[in-house]
């Protein structure tokens, strides 16, 4: 039987003070998906979609979303 995984994108701020990018980073490293990305972004916080940069963020989400369908 085969077995079917889920895409999987994992994001975080580097200096994220509310949820340590490591774990992230370890999610991303043990995930059993075969479609899985990470993007860190540096110097950003917790809240990415708040962040100034947040129009980079959502074109980076949407990117992701297309290469998958």
């Amino acid at each position: 039987m085969k077995r079917i995984t889920v895409p999987f994108l994992v994001l975080h701020g580097t200096t994220d003070t509310v949820t340590d990018p490591d774990a992230s980073q370890e999610l991303y490293d043990q995930a059993a998906s075969e479609h899985k990305s990470i993007k860190l972004y540096e110097g950003l916080l917790h809240d990415l979609l708040f962040e100034p940069e947040r129009d980079k963020i959502a074109s980076d989400i949407l990117a992701w979303l297309d290469s998958k369908l």
